[in-house]
């Protein structure tokens, strides 16, 4: 394993299935978030905003993101 690098060894003995695009575009990974810094909502009362984000797998770029109050 030590020659075929350490993406196979991880491929072989690692618990938790990671795909990886070997191109541009097959893959793009969102997360949302919900911050800690309260804002004022639409009503004046605070509010813990979410952020969501969108990356692209092959170049590891952020491409894309949103702050909302209401739940993704």
């Amino acid at each position: 394993m030590a020659l075929e690098g350490s993406a196979s060894y991880l491929d072989r003995h690692e618990l938790v299935l990671r795909r990886r695009a070997d191109r541009p575009n097959p893959i793009w990974q969102t997360d949302h978030t919900q911050l800690d810094n309260p804002i004022s909502g639409a009503n004046g009362k605070p509010d813990r905003p979410w952020l969501t984000t969108v990356m692209a797998d092959y170049s590891r770029a952020l491409c894309g993101c949103t702050v909302v109050t209401g739940a993704p």
